[in-house]
C-alpha cells in the first residue's frame, strides 16, 4: 500500500497482545465514514472481526462482526445506510444497538429467548477525530489512558490534521524490539 492515497479514521486495538496498552494504530477510512445514521467500519483489529455502526440515535457502537447463531459475519464491507444487521448464513437479524429481532425458523425452539440474544459489544471512544476501540475487556478505560494528553499537546488539534499518504513495511520480528529500534533515533 506504499504512497496509496488512503483517508483516515484510525481504529486501534487495546489489550490485545499489547501488554493492556493502546497499539496496533491503523489507518483506513476518512472521519466522515462514521458521520450519518447507518455508517458502517468493518475492520479486523487484534484478530478479531469488528463491526462499527453509527446508529440512528447518533451513537457510534463497536460489535464483533460474527452472528450470535452460526458465527456467520453481520457485514462484509464498509459503507453507508445500514439499517440493520443480517446475517446471511440463516437470516438472523440485529438492530443498529445489537440486539436479535429476527431468527427464521427458530419460533418454537426450546430454551431460546430473542430477547435474551444480543450482540457482543466493544468498548469505542471518539477522541479528537480518531476512533479507538478495545477488543479486550481487560484492556484499561480510555479516560485512564488519554486523560490530560489534549492539553500536553496543545495547540495542536489532531483532528484538524488530514492523511497524506500510508507507508507499510513488514517486519518479521517482535513488535516491542522494532518500536524501541525505531525510536532510538530520537535520543
Amino acid at each position: 500500500a506504499h504512497g496509496v492515497d488512503e483517508p483516515r479514521l484510525v481504529v486501534t486495538a487495546a489489550g490485545r497482545d499489547h501488554g493492556g496498552g493502546i497499539g496496533e494504530l491503523q489507518r483506513r477510512h476518512q472521519p466522515e465514514a462514521l458521520a450519518d445514521a447507518g455508517d458502517h467500519v468493518v475492520e479486523e483489529i487484534g484478530g478479531t472481526p469488528v463491526l462499527l455502526l453509527r446508529g440512528a440515535d447518533g451513537v457510534l457502537r463497536a460489535f464483533v462482526n460474527v452472528c450470535r447463531h452460526r458465527a456467520g459475519p453481520l457485514a462484509l464491507c464498509s459503507g453507508k445506510g445500514l439499517a440493520a444487521l443480517r446475517c446471511r448464513y440463516h437470516g438472523w437479524l440485529y438492530d443498529q444497538q445489537g440486539r436479535l429481532i429476527a431468527a427464521p425458523e427458530m419460533q418454537g425452539a426450546r430454551d431460546f429467548d430473542p430477547g435474551a440474544e444480543r450482540l457482543p459489544r466493544l468498548r469505542v471512544a471518539e477522541w479528537q477525530g480518531l476512533v479507538f476501540v478495545a477488543v479486550d475487556a481487560a484492556a484499561p478505560q480510555f479516560a485512564s489512558v488519554y486523560d490530560g494528553i489534549a492539553e500536553r499537546i496543545a495547540p495542536i488539534d489532531l483532528a484538524a490534521l488530514r492523511f497524506a499518504r500510508r507507508d507499510v513495511f513488514e517486519v518479521r520480528c517482535n513488535w516491542k524490539v522494532y518500536v524501541d529500534n525505531f525510536l532510538e533515533g530520537y535520543h
